[in-house]
């Protein structure tokens, strides 16, 4: 686990790098504020999609 702001660092990080060179990132997270900061959210129940957003 990391702190707030090394997590939010971390984030900002590969959100740059998707970006630069045009790459998808894969990322889990229980986080539904991050989630909802991306292009794109799944929202996985009981191993089935619930949701499929696109932010």
């Amino acid at each position: 686990n990391l702190d707030t702001k090394t997590g939010d660092d971390v984030f900002d990080m590969l959100k740059m790098l998707s970006h630069k060179f045009k790459r998808t990132i894969i990322m889990v997270t229980h986080n539904p504020e991050l989630a909802e900061s991306t292009d794109r959210s799944i929202l996985l129940r009981d191993g089935r999609i619930e949701k499929d957003v696109i932010n």
